[in-house]
């Protein structure tokens, strides 16, 4: 039996899922490691959302500087690696994470392969940042990416590609698809019903932080843009965060707050399955991450802008006419053209349904997902023989 050590400052509410999966991989033990509490805004944990997880409680201290970035330390985590028990541990892979700096240094005084799980590069990076970082990466077992780009990305700043292992992301398809099934039409038309959505309305969604990163206010001016064509076009906007009032007012402004519907935070999947089902299109202006592999679990595809390196990971899941589209980024009217040709005359959902669901459950299940991290740690136990 491998002893598997993940240690990690929160566990977010949507990897519920994926440590359940972890929990059940053959031949592994894991014990996991993290401070119950959120270390981010807006963002729930597993046990604030209600899920059941065996969980080592370890508080993280946060030292903030002026001009830099967060330092987060987290003593429990690195006083369990230093008991000796673990064959493998698996640190967030962040340069900033004092824990991860000192697992990495005390874990082969204790016979512990130290992988680190992180979303690597998402641009080319250089100087002073680039130095620590790829320090870091050196120093591991290991890399546990996200996506398919870092690999490739890192192994052209110099890092060894056979020591980077992409497991990629998850939320819970199972949930959604038993979700879908419970789905009862009389829920999804008093919904309709209570939103004013008319007949030949289209809908846009949005699910996740209503951050200034999502630049959610494009969305909003996209839906006035529309309605001067005299398209009825609504979004939906599931989540909350500083932006909320600053969109309100915004749409307000543009003259579509009947059409804009702040629905507030949602985690239990009956409750989203519902919005999702009465929307045709999931419109993200930047930073697509999570909501991406959300959307498309519903059959939903998803429109984003055309630039990777402004991305995250999962932004790989979106194929053009296939599961999304892009639009040119900075281009307003781009944005609004793409949207117009993915609702009208037909809802491209009515086509690309089937595909979307596939390709979650073929790379961005919680299963295979749990799967390919299983096969990084025996491969560092390999290389450990």
């Amino acid at each position: 039996m491998i002893r598997v050590l993940l240690q990690q400052n929160t566990v977010a509410h949507y990897r519920a899922r994926l440590y359940d999966s972890l929990s059940r991989e053959p031949g592994l033990e894991f014990e996991f490691v993290a401070d119950p509490r959120s270390d981010t805004p807006f963002m729930a944990t597993a046990l604030e959302a209600g899920h059941r997880l065996e969980l080592t409680a370890c508080r993280v201290w946060k030292l903030s500087l002026p001009g830099l970035p967060e330092i987060y330390f987290q003593p429990g985590a690195l006083g369990r690696l230093l008991v000796g028990e673990f064959d493998v541990a698996i640190a967030l892979g962040s340069p900033y994470s004092i824990t991860s700096w000192l697992m990495l240094l005390v874990g082969p005084l204790v016979g512990t392969r130290v992988l680190l799980w992180t979303h690597g590069l998402l641009a080319p990076e250089s100087g002073p940042k680039w130095w620590l970082r790829r320090l870091l990466y050196r120093c591991s077992a290991g890399l546990l990416l996200y996506g398919n780009r870092a690999k490739v990305l890192l192994s052209a700043q110099g890092l060894a590609p056979t020591s980077m292992f992409v497991v990629r992301n998850s939320l819970d398809p199972d949930a959604q698809a038993l979700a879908e099934v419970g789905l009862q039409a009389d829920s999804t038309a008093s919904l309709r019903q209570r939103l004013e959505i008319r007949p030949g309305d289209r809908v846009l969604i949005f699910i996740g932080r209503l951050q200034p990163v999502k630049r959610l206010d494009l969305v909003v001016r996209a839906i006035g843009a529309l309605r001067a064509r005299s398209l009825r076009v609504h979004l939906i906007l599931l989540g909350e965060g500083s932006e909320r009032e600053a969109l309100e007012r915004l749409a307000e402004q543009q003259g579509v707050r009947p059409l804009v519907h702040f629905e507030g935070a949602k985690y239990e999947e009956p409750e989203i399955a519902a919005f999702f089902g009465i929307s045709d299109l999931c419109v993200i202006p930047s930073g697509a991450g999570l909501t991406v592999m959300h959307a498309l679990g519903y059959g939903t595809p998803v429109i984003t802008h055309d630039r990777p390196e402004l991305q995250f990971p999962e932004v790989e899941a979106i194929s053009p006419g296939e599961t999304g589209e892009f639009y040119r980024e900075g281009d307003f009217d781009s944005m609004v053209d793409v949207v117009l040709r993915a609702l009208f005359p037909e809802s491209m959902k009515t086509r690309a349904a089937p595909a979307c669901r596939a390709r979650i459950l073929a790379d961005y299940h919680p299963t295979r997902h749990a799967a390919r991290m299983a096969e990084a740690v025996r491969s560092a136990m390999a290389g450990a023989l």
